[in-house]
């Protein structure tokens, strides 16, 4: 399957990548560079699933006195972001990836309790959206004429009235133990 063609999994941020999006703007707009650059908060985000997340920010408690002067986009902590490809070019140079995610992952260790608190906070938030939306799909997609299957009794055989829960017992598939090998004597 092409890459431009997969379906984009709605599996929210944990904490530990919500801590690594802000130690990294931090450390950037600590270096001069403009992150927020060529990003107009009016513009629509390239989140799939802006829609459904985009009311969360009101919900989250203040920032970290360490991120307050962090200017953050609009959709920073969304995730499924329709990341396109596109040709490799280099970015600011301030650190490599690699040294970036080996210091991240010790400061992760030593995080303040304040910071780790927001960010548990922040992806429960999302996380506890993304499971109303999950639910909300659900009911939608739910077919009324199967409750009243399940509702309905079930003929037997024996021509005795059961319930749907009661021919489940019946139902199911029990596997066989594997067999045991014996030893030769």
């Amino acid at each position: 399957m092409p890459k431009q063609n997969k379906k984009i999994k709605n599996r929210p941020l944990n904490s530990y990548n919500l801590f690594f999006i802000l130690e990294r703007e931090l450390l950037l707009q600590s270096k001069g560079f403009d992150t927020t650059k060529g990003n107009d908060p009016s513009r629509r985000s390239t989140s799939v699933y802006f829609d459904d997340y985009a009311d969360l920010a009101s919900q989250f408690p203040p920032l970290p006195s360490r991120y307050q002067s962090v200017h953050l986009s609009a959709d920073w902590y969304m995730h499924g972001k329709d990341k396109k490809t596109r040709k490799h070019s280099k970015t600011h140079g301030v650190i490599s990836l690699k040294d970036f995610s080996r210091s991240r992952a010790v400061n992760w260790k030593n995080v303040d309790e304040d910071i780790k608190e927001y960010v548990t906070k922040v992806a429960r938030i999302i996380k506890e959206r993304r499971d109303e939306l999950q639910y909300a799909s659900l009911l939608r997609s739910h077919d009324p004429i199967a409750d009243a299957l399940v509702a309905d009794d079930i003929i037997t055989d024996n021509n005795i009235s059961e319930t749907s829960t009661d021919c489940f017992d019946f139902c199911q598939v029990i596997a066989p133990a594997p067999a045991v090998p014996t030893m030769p004597t």
